[in-house]
């Protein structure tokens, strides 16, 4: 899956425990991530187009 809506993400974490870690997985191991979001000048969080999850040192070592 490339893309979805943060609801169908939201519906889709409700099936598991709610007190598990996320942990995205990149290369076969672990990676710390953050969020971010944008595409429209002056967007906030509440009215951004896209929210994006960042492995922060997949990121950083492509300079990012």
């Amino acid at each position: 899956m490339k893309t979805m809506r943060v609801r169908g993400l939201i519906k889709k974490l409700m099936d598991y425990n709610l007190d598990a870690e996320i942990m995205p997985v990149a290369h076969n191991k672990e990676q710390s991530f953050s969020l971010s979001f944008g595409t429209s000048d002056g967007c906030k969080k509440e009215s951004c187009n896209k929210v994006f999850i960042d492995c922060d040192e997949l990121n950083k070592d492509e300079g990012g």
